[in-house]
C-alpha cells in the first residue's frame, strides 16, 4: 500500500528505492529515540549506530520490499511492549502496539513470528527481568 501511494509521486527505480531508504532512516532515528528512552541516551546512540552500519539493514534499505517497514514497526512494537510492561502505557500505547503489530502482520506472511518474539520478550521481562535488563537496570521509560 505504501508503494502504491509512493508511485503517485514518481515511478523511476531510484525514486522507488528512496522510500525504503527513508523508512530505514526513520528506523535509525526510532532506535535512537526508543532505546534512549528505555535505557539511556548512550544506548540509543549505540543502537542506532549499529543498525545504521549493519549490512543486513543496508541491504534491505535499498530494496523496494516490505523489510525496511517491518524493521521500523518491530522497533516500535518493542518500545510499546516495554511501556505496557512497566505500566506506563495508556490507551495510546496500547493502540500503538496494536497498530504496529497489525502493520507487521499485514506486511509479511511470517509477521506472526514477531508476535511470538514480542510475547516471549514480555514473558521474560516480566518473570525474569535480569535476562532482558541493561546493566544496573538503567531503564527510564517516561
Amino acid at each position: 500500500i505504501l508503494v502504491h501511494f509512493w508511485l503517485l509521486l514518481g515511478s523511476n527505480d531510484g525514486w522507488l528505492k528512496y522510500s525504503s531508504v527513508l523508512i530505514s532512516m526513520l528506523t535509525v532515528l526510532s532506535l535512537y529515540y526508543t532505546a534512549g528512552r528505555v535505557y539511556a541516551r548512550r544506548v540509543g546512540l549505540m543502537s542506532a549506530l549499529f543498525f545504521a552500519i549493519s549490512p543486513f539493514a543496508i541491504f534491505y534499505a535499498t530494496q523496494v520490499r516490505m523489510y525496511a517497514w517491518i524493521m521500523l514497526l518491530a522497533v516500535w512494537s518493542w518500545y510499546f511492549t516495554n511501556r505496557i510492561i512497566f505500566s506506563r502505557g495508556g490507551i495510546w500505547t496500547s493502540l500503538g502496539l496494536f497498530a504496529s503489530l497489525m502493520g507487521i502482520l499485514y506486511s509479511h506472511g511470517a509477521g506472526f513470528l514477531i508476535y511470538i518474539a514480542i510475547i516471549l520478550y514480555a514473558i521474560l521481562d516480566t518473570f525474569a527481568p535480569s535476562i532482558t535488563a541493561a546493566p544496573k537496570d538503567t531503564r527510564q521509560i517516561n
